[in-house]
């Protein structure tokens, strides 16, 4: 066999939650498996524990070597991108939802239903059920989920008469009533004309991406 289908399996958070997402690449075969591992789990402890997972997942299957490799945040899109320019992803790797949604708009992911149904899906939590899901196919797996939170000056709002937001739109409104610069980009040709906009405004300014549509821009390869 000279070539094979590597499963990039990306994992993420909703504002933390992780998804798992498979994207399409060549390697040499080899004697023995190596995965490519890329984690966010760079506390001393947690890549411990890493370790440890590591060590008991080889020790089941003697034909796989695992290579873990811890990654801040603030690194691993970048590389995420550089790998997949040079058509060399990793096995498996933390990663955002939205990476999830803008490779897949790119179509650069394959399914992973198999990994679903070795789970089975009624160990899924139903919320979880509809990240990176498309077409009837699993592209990503949650692994790991956070919380948002959204804070706001009650003193300013109280002087100037407004209430707090239910919905974006409410938002939005709140924001240029404080003096911010606010946008609304649905599609990916309005999204550099906002950001240099943005840039070059004199104060604050919001930018509100609409995931679905606008973000694959943000992952567009040359």
């Amino acid at each position: 066999m000279n070539a094979k289908t590597l499963r990039l399996r990306i994992t993420a958070g909703l504002s933390g939650c992780a998804v798992a997402m498979a994207l399409a690449g060549t390697a040499a075969a080899q004697p023995v498996k190596t995965v490519r591992v890329w984690h966010t789990e760079t506390n001393p402890a947690s890549q411990k524990a890493v370790a440890e997972i590591v060590k008991r997942f080889e020790a089941t299957r003697p034909g796989v070597k695992i290579e873990a490799e811890a990654l801040s945040w603030n690194d691993l899109e970048g590389k995420i991108m550089a790998a997949l320019a040079a058509g060399s992803p990793p096995e498996l790797s933390h990663g955002q939802p939205v990476t999830c949604a803008a490779l897949l708009s790119q179509k650069l992911l394959l399914p992973i239903d198999d990994v679903v149904n070795a789970i089975g899906e009624s160990n899924i939590w139903e919320h979880y059920k509809k990240l990176c899901f498309a077409d009837g196919k699993w592209y990503g797996l949650v692994h790991a989920s956070g919380t948002s939170l959204m804070i706001y000056r009650k003193d300013l709002a109280k002087k100037l008469g407004i209430e707090p937001p239910k919905t974006w739109d409410d938002f939005v409104k709140i924001a240029e009533g404080m003096g911010c610069h606010a946008v609304r980009v649905t599609k990916s040709s309005e999204l550099a004309g906002a950001l240099k906009h943005g840039l070059s405004h004199d104060g604050t300014s919001l930018i509100e991406v609409m995931v679905d549509s606008a973000v694959p821009v943000l992952y567009a390869q040359s």
